[in-house]
């Protein structure tokens, strides 16, 4: 029987047989499930034999460009149906990975949630700041944070004061000579995710 809900995502998932641990994608602000970030990270877990979801917030699946991002509450209920669907197929743990905006949706999720102190979350770029990251609540849960060298958001020294502040364990790995999309901040050509690989690789190697 299908999961309630599910028919509603747009979604990808490889199911592990001899993997209970899952991972949860949240892809950024634009693009979706086949954002270059997602479809990359999805196949290399994939590859390593990992069980992998990754889902469309629903404005994608409408053609939308943005989220109602003052509410989330879409996002929020979506990836609430692909943690539990996880879960209820037997998998545990379930680890998020959220890119950017993804990352800003998992910080709300895990402050209204009861399964928070259960979930490892990691983050590819994060947004600090008044309305976008939780820090608060990624307390007893964050694992790692991927950023760039060069990242308009907040520099890796940036993340590190704001999750101290916040009493906020987790590793910081630093991309040099990258943005926040992982691309090279010196390049002339700016639709390169030159630094991408590199990223994916020093995340996979700590999750």
């Amino acid at each position: 029987m299908r999961h309630k809900g599910l028919e509603d995502l747009e979604y990808v998932y490889f199911n592990s047989v001899s993997n209970s641990e899952a991972y949860l994608l949240l892809h950024g602000i634009r693009g979706g499930i086949n954002e270059a970030w997602s479809d990359a990270l999805f196949r290399k877990l994939k590859e390593r034999d990992d069980t992998v979801f990754a889902f469309n917030f629903p404005y994608i699946t409408r053609g939308e460009d943005r989220s109602g991002i003052n509410t989330l509450k879409e996002e929020l209920d979506a990836l609430q149906i692909a943690y539990d669907f996880l879960k209820e197929a037997g998998k545990s743990p379930i680890h998020i990975i959220g890119k950017s905006f993804g990352g800003i949706v998992v910080s709300h999720w895990l402050s209204r949630n009861s399964d928070a102190g259960q979930t490892d979350v990691s983050i590819m770029g994060y947004v600090p700041g008044v309305g976008n990251m939780l820090p608060d609540a990624l307390r007893s849960s964050l694992r790692v944070v991927i950023q760039g060298e060069y990242d308009r958001y907040a520099s890796p020294s940036q993340v590190i004061s704001e999750l101290a502040a916040h009493q906020v364990a987790g590793k910081v790995v630093e991309i040099p000579g990258a943005d926040h999309s992982y691309r090279n901040i010196k390049s002339t050509n700016q639709l390169e995710y030159e630094f991408q690989e590199k990223a994916l690789n020093e995340l996979l190697n700590l999750i």
